[in-house]
Parts: structure tokens; sequence; C-alpha cells
């Protein structure tokens, strides 16, 4: 479904088998990818929030919060969940180095000073 850019039909189909299969990373990993690239990111973020939830000190989707909070301008949000990412030790550093979502916060100076940066 992702080859033919269907990624509406994609997310009604990961959201199924996100159901079947609560515990699953890769599937709920799908599942916010097919609505990012489908343009729906309240949903995305809503579902890339439960997956932080229920699969707690997953990177990945501490990344998603991250991006999907920058990506709906939602500076002050994406820098706080940043922080709880650094708490779990995520790869902040390198996300903001190689996200392109991310790039607005390379220099703000509050993302700065949450590195150790001057």
């Amino acid at each position: 479904m992702f080859e033919n850019r269907l990624f509406g039909d994609a997310a009604r189909e990961f959201r199924s088998l996100v159901q079947e299969e609560p515990a699953s990373p890769q599937l709920r990993h799908s599942l916010v990818l097919s609505l990012y690239k489908d343009d729906r990111l309240d949903e995305a973020a809503r579902a890339a929030d439960e997956a932080a939830l229920r699969l707690p000190g997953k990177p990945l989707f501490a990344l998603w919060r991250v991006r999907l909070a920058a990506r709906r301008g939602r500076t002050a949000e994406a820098i706080d969940r940043l922080a709880e990412a650094q708490r779990i030790h995520a790869p902040v550093a390198d996300w903001l180095r190689d996200v392109d979502d991310l790039k607005p916060l390379r220099y703000d100076p509050r993302v700065r000073a949450l590195l150790g940066s001057p």
C-alpha cells in the first residue's frame, strides 16, 4: 500500500492490526508512519502518544512525538518531548542533526541549553 501511496488505506489496515497485536512496535510504527504520510498529523500524534504509553522506553516513539510536535508548529511541546527523550537516553543530538522535521529546533536556545551547547 505504501508503494501505491495509499497511506489512508494503510493506516486503516495498521490500526486494525494494532488492535489485534497492541504490543507490536512494528505495527504501531507503521500506523504512525502511514498517518504521517497521509498528512493526518493530529491522528499520528495520538497514535505515537498511545504507542509511547503502551511501550515505554522505546526511543522510536519518543522521536515520533518530538517530530510530530515540531511538524505541527508546537515548538514548546517539541522541546519538552526532546527533554523527555533525553531522559530515556534517546539519541537526541543525532535526531536534531538527521531529521528534517526537527530543523526548526536545531538553533533554538532552549534546545542548545538542553544539549549543553553554547
